[in-house]
């Protein structure tokens, strides 16, 4: 016998309760604190990977890292996530 309870849904299908928002939030905050370190190529996020003090001041954010661009990207995924499934 099976330890996991049984799937109700697709772990690939769309969000269907209010609770389940919370994965976009999440998407948004660490897109939008993604930084990168043009002089490295390394990428930061502000609040869970922070960089070194010495090197923050030299951070750009990625045009395509903003809040307009991922709602896009997450509108192509609801849009092709139907064939998928």
């Amino acid at each position: 016998s099976s330890t996991y309870p049984p799937l109700t849904r697709s772990p690939l299908s769309a969000p269907s309760h209010p609770r389940d928002g919370l994965w976009r939030q999440a998407l948004v905050e660490r897109c939008v604190g993604r930084r990168l370190d043009p002089l490295t190529g390394r990428i930061y996020h502000l609040t869970a990977d922070p960089p070194p003090p010495e090197v923050l001041p030299r951070l750009v954010q990625r045009s395509d890292d903003s809040p307009a661009t991922l709602r896009r990207r997450l509108a192509g995924y609801q849009g092709n996530l139907p064939a998928v499934l």
